[in-house]
């Protein structure tokens, strides 16, 4: 059976009768957006937790486990082994002592001689029980070295970490992916930017460095705040320029473009329509599922369909990137999984060409600072700044 979380959540009794009919399996998809805190989970996430209670296999797919922090991420694995996920302030304290296990596995797995110091580690890390004979096997030249070795490291993912709740796919390990190019485009950052941030800063000057960090990076959003939702933004950003230039020159090639909110999004479409004509379809939470898959399948017609699909970060699915030939960022996501989300999704390119990923950049003050945290946190964008006058947008 295939149904919305909505379908199950909205209905008490309904909820009662999915958990009484005895399934095997329960997966849920885009499981990231389940919303969990000790003190208030979401009436989703209770409902998917009760499911969870009543069926004895449960799947849960996400492209980005950790996009809303380390709660939300904790919150899942909850839901898959309850039992060894219980404390939140525990889970905390165990992820600060992943290295030593990590440095274990990749010591094993190297196929080096262990040094007496490095076997001492490996029985501490696996005490309950008497492996000497394990280890012996592992660090000898015998054909039972390398199945020994392997043993040691399913017990070590057995006791530590995530253990098997958990499993990734990464680029290393999927092969296939067309090759990728970065391009930073610098940009001047208006004056009318430098006025507003300015004066936010001013008044926001109790606000965590974090909110600060978040509001520096859509300058248009602080702008909009002093001068009105209908303040035009895009008649003096020189990012809009530059968009449109590149999509006239690449008329006959599909873009993705990924905006940071949805409301920057839908001002581009607009603009996008009335000065140059371009078909663009727009993609964001604000639309039912129905009309978000209409747009991605207007935006995969070959002739008649739409040049640009406009996201906002929930648009960093597999599927908007196999039509597309470029990824243009317009504005990095604060939580850096949602940008190695998309960048994770790019290699599901169409194949057969190499492809290019602009990101624009503009510059001035302290934005630097979150463009920074960005390009470091994220894994997956690699710009080099020149200096430190420009941040990643």
């Amino acid at each position: 059976m295939i149904c919305s979380l909505d379908f199950a959540r909205r209905s008490k009794q309904r909820l009662e009768h999915l958990c009484e009919a005895e399934w095997d399996l329960l997966v849920v998809d885009e499981a990231h957006h389940l919303v969990w805190s000790e003190d208030a989970p979401s009436r989703e996430y209770q409902a998917i937790e009760q499911l969870a209670e009543h069926v004895p296999g449960v799947l849960l797919l996400t492209a980005t486990p950790e996009q809303l922090g380390m709660e939300s991420h904790f919150a899942r694995l909850r839901l898959l082994d309850p039992n060894r996920f219980h404390d939140f302030a525990q889970f905390v304290e165990e992820q600060k002592n992943y290295r030593p296990v990590a440095d274990a596995v990749a010591m094993l797995l190297a196929g080096n001689k262990l040094s007496n110091d490095e076997l001492n580690m490996l029985g501490e890390m696996i005490g309950e029980q008497d492996i000497e004979p394990l280890l012996q096997a592992a660090n000898s030249d015998s054909e039972d070295a390398q199945s020994a070795r392997q043993e040691l490291v399913s017990m070590l993912m057995d006791r530590h970490g995530t253990s098997r709740v958990l499993f990734r796919n990464t680029r290393n390990g999927v092969k296939g992916f067309p090759k990728r190019e970065l391009h930073t485009i610098k940009l001047p950052l208006p004056t009318q930017y430098q006025t507003a941030i300015k004066v936010s800063g001013i008044m926001g000057a109790r606000k965590s460095a974090e909110d600060r960090a978040r509001d520096m990076l859509y300058p248009e959003r602080i702008y909009q705040e002093f001068e009105g939702d209908n303040a035009t933004w895009w008649n003096f950003d020189p990012r809009v320029e530059w968009l449109m230039g590149y999509l006239t020159s690449h008329r006959s090639q599909k873009v993705l473009v990924i905006c940071a909110k949805a409301a920057t999004a839908l001002q581009l479409e607009q603009v996008l329509r009335e000065r140059e004509g371009i078909r663009a379809a727009v993609f964001h939470e604000g639309m039912s599922i129905i009309e978000r898959d209409r747009a991605a399948a207007w935006f995969a017609e070959e002739d008649t369909g739409a040049q640009v699909l406009l996201c906002s970060e929930i648009g960093s699915e597999g599927r908007n990137f196999q039509f597309a030939s470029h990824m243009v960022m317009f504005g990095p996501a604060i939580q850096p999984g949602s940008a190695g989300a998309a960048y994770w999704a790019s290699g599901s390119y169409r194949s057969g060409a190499r492809y290019s990923d602009p990101c624009a950049l503009s510059g001035k003050n302290g934005s630097v600072g979150a463009g920074a945290l960005v390009s470091r946190r994220s894994g997956c964008i690699r710009a080099h700044l020149p200096d430190r006058t420009h941040y990643l947008r």
